[in-house]
């Protein structure tokens, strides 16, 4: 049987995209050099503008306002559709951050704090993608600073990573970095203040989901939160003593660390710290209720894992949010 394609264009080229395609899927299948990296619509790192014809809703969901005004869409997100319009030359407003210090939180992972720049909005969960001198971006999610006019992020030095090698051992304090406006959808609102909040933290994605759990009881949140760090290993619970502190002071507030490595079972009590899979845990705790929501920070591989677990159907996904990143093929800018 013969496919109907839909021709659709990217900076006046015609691209024939199959049936049930995004704009990225057909951009990737023609070869095209179309930066991605998270492909759920989270880094931003394939964002288009729209000139003219069909404009999907779905290709702007999880944008901010403002670049849904400017007419941005996200090609992983965004359905092929006939005689659509679309250019990849565009220009992101751009913001400074200075480094004001880092710190170690273990052997690996680093606790970077920015100033914000002037009438910089920003809330902890939500996400940025910042930019090195080559044009290189990554995307973090963004935890808790030193005051309200500071954030932070959790980063990783990871083997071989040139732009977390150029984090750790080139940017030093009082240097700037460029970033973009924040976005994202995990992060609190004052509407969740009588919802029990699960939530489940993947290695790094615990610097955020404790600043949105810290919001949280800022605000003075009525129902329990619930929140589990998963790791590989014992030394990745990085906040495990301050998160024990936290929950004996709060007494809505339950905190449970989760690991995988089996040599690491005598070095765990089997209680604060056990040795199991976060998503028997996930089923365990969700009930037919319109008072639970839940938040996944972290690691992609495990978030999906987790997106996919049969009973979270039961909380309808407009209570899950979610934030995790892929590091790879992602964009640079135009040399």
């Amino acid at each position: 049987m013969t496919q109907t394609l839909t021709l659709f264009y990217l900076d006046e080229q015609p691209v024939y995209a199959l049936p049930g395609e995004t704009v990225l899927d057909a951009l990737i299948r023609h070869g095209h050099e179309m930066g991605h990296s998270c492909t759920p619509g989270n880094c931003q790192a394939c964002l288009l503008k729209h000139l003219d014809g069909p404009l999907p809703p779905a290709g702007q969901i999880g944008l901010p306002p403002t670049l849904k005004q400017q007419g941005m869409v996200l090609a992983c997100n965004c359905p092929a559709r006939a005689n659509m319009h679309l250019v990849s030359n565009i220009e992101q407003q751009l913001y400074r951050a200075r480094l004001v210090r880092r710190h170690s939180l273990n052997d690996d992972v680093s606790r970077f704090v920015f100033a914000a720049p002037p009438g910089y909005a920003f809330q902890p969960g939500q996400c940025v993608s910042i930019r090195n001198p080559a044009g290189v971006s990554r995307s973090y999610a963004i935890a808790s600073g030193d005051d309200a006019n500071s954030f932070s992020l959790h980063i990783r030095r990871k083997p071989n990573g040139l732009f977390s090698s150029w984090l750790h051992e080139i940017l030093s304090p009082g240097d700037e970095i460029q970033l973009t406006e924040p976005w994202g959808r995990c992060r609190y609102r004052s509407a969740y203040g009588q919802d029990e909040l699960l939530i489940f933290a993947f290695d790094t994605g615990i610097g955020a989901a404790v600043a949105m759990v810290e919001e949280a009881l800022a605000r003075g949140h009525e129902a329990d939160i619930y929140l589990y760090h998963w790791g590989r290993s014992r030394e990745d619970l990085y906040l495990h003593k301050p998160l024990l502190e936290l929950m004996l002071r709060e007494r809505r507030f339950y905190y449970q660390g989760l690991i995988s490595n089996q040599g690491d079972c005598d070095r765990i009590d089997h209680k604060r710290i056990q040795l199991r899979e976060a998503t028997e845990v996930l089923a365990q705790k969700i009930r037919v209720s319109r008072w639970q929501r839940l938040f996944l920070f972290g690691d992609p591989g495990m978030v999906a894992k987790m997106a996919i677990t049969p009973r979270l159907r039961l909380l309808g996904m407009d209570r899950v949010h979610r934030v995790s990143f892929d590091y790879r093929d992602l964009r640079r800018l135009p040399r």
